[in-house]
């Protein structure tokens, strides 16, 4: 397996402006002949003819669109590789409680995935465990670094628990009764005694 062509950017410190681009925020219309400006890998100001320091870096992006960058939730981007190949998944442990897992620590920074996920506008991806009654913790990831450390923005995000489907009235319509309701996210650490009973149907 080789590595992809994409190459992390450096973060920079000098303050930059793209100018000139339709710009679309999401709490207001579209900006047209717009200013974004970013400092350390963050917007700071969105605008119309902004005055800017004779130190900002301007970038002529006349005739494009800027668009607030999309969230994968719930995902396996970087989790599994190819469905078909079980060696390339590293979306599950064995065992049914699992508080312990990270899926952070299991996600292929170096996925071919992830730069064509990007490239659609998706710039962050909620990585979630799977299987088992307490799949472990999510993490919020950026699209982009060297390792997982890197691409980590928030971490834990939740402790996803799955519980059995307790309706069996679908099973002779294709449903199955030992199905799995949506992952129910508890929101701070709890202890295992306390999760053993809550996925003690």
């Amino acid at each position: 397996m080789t590595a992809n062509s994409h190459i992390p950017g450096e973060q920079l410190s000098q303050e930059v402006a793209l100018i000139g681009a339709t710009i679309y925020p999401l709490s207001s219309p579209a900006i047209e002949d717009g200013v974004l400006v970013m400092k350390e890998g963050r917007i700071v100001s969105v605008g119309k003819n902004m005055p800017l320091s004779p130190e900002t870096r301007r970038i002529d992006v006349s005739g494009q669109s800027i668009y607030p960058g999309l969230i994968n939730l719930d995902g396996l981007l970087g989790l599994i590789e190819i469905n078909a190949v079980r060696a390339t998944g590293d979306d599950s442990e064995t065992g049914e409680i699992n508080p312990n897992v990270r899926a952070e620590t299991a996600v292929n920074p170096d996925s071919e995935l992830i730069p064509v996920t990007r490239s659609g506008g998706v710039l962050f991806s909620l990585a979630t465990p799977r299987r088992g009654r307490v799949s472990g913790t999510s993490a919020l990831l950026q699209l982009e670094g060297w390792t997982w450390e890197e691409m980590t923005v928030k971490s834990p995000v939740g402790m996803h628990v799955r519980r059995p489907n307790l309706d069996r009235k679908g099973a002779k319509g294709g449903g199955h009764p030992l199905g799995v309701v949506p992952a129910l996210t508890v929101s701070k650490q709890m202890p295992v005694e306390d999760l053993n009973e809550l996925v003690s149907f």
